[in-house]
C-alpha cells in the first residue's frame, strides 16, 4: 500500500491543485477589506522572521488596520493570543475566513507562509528573509523540482513543471506576489532574475528585522523569551561569539562533518574560548542540532541556541563565525568582527548553490578553510577586540553594509508607511 500511494501521490497532488483552480480565479474578483492584514511567515509554521516583527509593530502603532497573524502552528497561535495580538490557526472558519477577507498580505518565505490559493485577489508583499548570497528560487536548477524527482538528465520534466506553474499558478508560489521589500538597490540585479520580475515591483525599504539590531525594537519579554537568558548569559560570559552555518541542504555531508574533519580537535577549540573567556552559542539548522549537541555538549563554553529567532542573539554577539549565510549582511550595521568558513567553498558552489557575487570581494573578514586557521583567527580577533585595538577590517564592513543596506534604522516604521499608511 505504501509503495503505491508514493507513486501515485505526485498523480493525486496535481489533480488536488488543479480543482481549485476555480477557487482561485473567483478569488481574484472578490472585494476585500483594505483594513484587514494578515501574516504569515516559515511556511506557516514559525512565528519568526520579517513577518514577525512587523506584525509586532504594526500591532502596536497602527491603529488604522487590523493585524492579524496566520500560522499552522496551534502553539504559536496560542502564544500570539496568550500575549495580547490577534492570531487564527490557518484551518478554522475563523482563520479562513480572515484569509479571504484581507486585502494585504505580508509574507517571509512564500505564499505557502498563509496559503497560495486563499491570497488569490489580495495584495501580497514578499518581505523576503534576507538579502541572498546564493541563487534562490528561478536562478537555481534545483528549485525545479525536489530532489527525488530531478533529473538533469530528463529536461522535459523542467519543461513540465514550467507548463503547470504557468496554467497553475499558485503551484510556485515563491514567485506570486505584487511588491517585494529589499535592502538597497545593489541587490535589484538578483532579485530581479531569481524571481523575475521588473524593477518597479521592488520597493527599498530594508528588513524590519533589522530593527531588532539597532534598538528601535521595544524587547517585550512576552515575545522574546530568550531575551532573560541571553542577559544571564551576557553577564558570565567575557565575549559572546554566535556560530551561524549555512544548512545544507544539497549536499550529502552536512555541518556536523566539520566536526570529524578540516583538522577540527576540540581541545583546541576549548582552549581558545578557555583563553579568552569566550561562551561559543551554535544555531545550527534544526534538522542538525541533535548532532551537534553530541559533539559539542557537556561543556558550558558551548552553547546550542534553542530558539528560533536569532536576531536577539546576534545583538548581543561580539563575533560573528559564519559561511554563506546572508545573516553576516544584517550584522554588518553593528560594525562587529565577522570571521569566515568557507571550509567546504568548492563543493557548495558546485553541489548547492552559485554565488550572485564574488565570495572574497563581498566578505569582509578573514577567510578560513580548516579548525587550525579559524581558531588562530579566532584568537587574534578576540585579543583585539578585549584590548580595544584598531579593527582592520572596519571600513570594509562599513563599505560593504553601505552597498547592501541602504538604511540604518527605521525598518518597519519605513513598511508601515509605505503599505499600510
Amino acid at each position: 500500500m505504501n509503495r503505491w500511494w508514493v507513486k501515485r501521490r505526485r498523480l493525486f497532488d496535481a489533480a488536488f491543485w488543479a480543482l481549485l483552480l476555480p477557487v482561485y480565479l473567483l478569488l481574484k474578483v472578490i472585494p476585500r477589506n483594505r483594513r484587514l492584514v494578515v501574516y504569515g511567515s516559515s511556511l506557516g509554521w514559525h512565528f519568526a522572521d520579517n513577518s514577525k516583527y512587523l506584525f509586532l509593530y504594526a500591532s502596536a502603532h497602527v491603529d488604522s488596520v487590523e493585524s492579524v497573524f496566520i500560522s499552522k502552528n496551534i502553539d504559536d497561535v496560542r502564544f500570539i493570543r496568550d500575549n495580547g495580538h490577534r492570531a487564527e490557526y490557518l484551518y478554522t472558519i475563523k482563520g479562513l475566513t480572515k484569509v479571504l477577507r484581507a486585502g494585504k498580505a505580508f509574507i517571509s518565505h512564500s505564499g505557502e507562509d498563509i496559503h497560495p490559493v486563499f491570497l488569490s485577489g489580495a495584495e501580497v508583499i514578499e518581505l523576503w528573509h534576507g538579502t541572498p548570497i546564493r541563487k534562490v528560487v528561478h536562478d537555481c536548477d534545483w528549485n525545479l523540482m525536489d530532489a527525488a524527482w530531478f533529473d538533469r538528465s530528463k529536461r522535459w520534466k523542467t519543461s513540465l513543471m514550467r507548463l503547470i506553474w504557468r496554467i497553475l499558478p499558485y503551484t510556485h508560489s515563491q514567485d506570486r506576489f505584487d511588491k517585494i521589500v529589499i535592502a538597497s538597490e545593489a541587490v535589484m540585479p538578483s532579485f530581479r532574475t531569481a524571481f523575475r520580475i521588473s524593477d518597479d515591483r521592488a520597493v527599498v525599504l530594508g528588513q524590519p528585522r533589522n530593527d531588532c539590531l539597532i534598538g528601535d525594537v521595544d524587547f517585550d519579554e512576552r515575545f522574546f523569551p530568550e531575551i532573560e537568558a541571553l542577559a544571564k548569559l551576557r553577564e558570565r560570559a567575557g565575549l559572546l561569539v554566535s556560530w551561524l552555518p549555512t544548512h545544507r541542504s544539497q549536499l550529502s555531508s552536512g555541518i556536523v562533518e566539520f566536526f570529524g574533519s578540516y583538522g577540527y580537535n576540540p581541545q583546541d577549540l576549548k582552549d581558545v574560548c578557555e583563553k579568552h573567556d569566550i561562551t561559543l552559542v551554535i544555531k545550527p539548522h534544526f534538522l542538525a542540532k541533535a548532532d551537534v549537541e553530541r559533539h559539542l555538549g557537556g561543556n558550558e563554553r558551548f552553547i546550542v541556541y534553542e530558539h528560533v529567532d536569532p536576531y536577539p542573539l546576534l545583538r548581543q554577539t561580539d563575533i560573528l563565525i559564519t559561511d554563506y549565510s546572508s545573516v553576516y549582511l544584517d550584522f554588518l550595521l553593528l560594525n562587529r568582527p565577522i570571521l569566515f568558513t568557507p571550509f567546504d567553498y568548492e563543493d557548495y558552489v558546485r553541489h548547492s548553490a552559485d554565488l550572485y557575487y564574488d565570495y572574497a570581494e563581498i566578505t569582509p573578514g578573514p577567510k578560513c578553510r580548516d579548525w587550525p586557521s579559524l581558531l588562530a583567527e579566532l584568537d587574534r580577533t578576540a585579543a583585539a577586540v578585549t584590548s580595544g585595538e584598531d579593527d582592520r577590517w572596519a571600513e570594509q564592513r562599513r563599505s560593504i553594509s553601505r552597498r547592501f543596506n541602504r538604511y540604518q534604522n527605521g525598518f518597519c516604521r519605513r513598511v508601515v508607511d509605505e503599505f499600510l499608511k
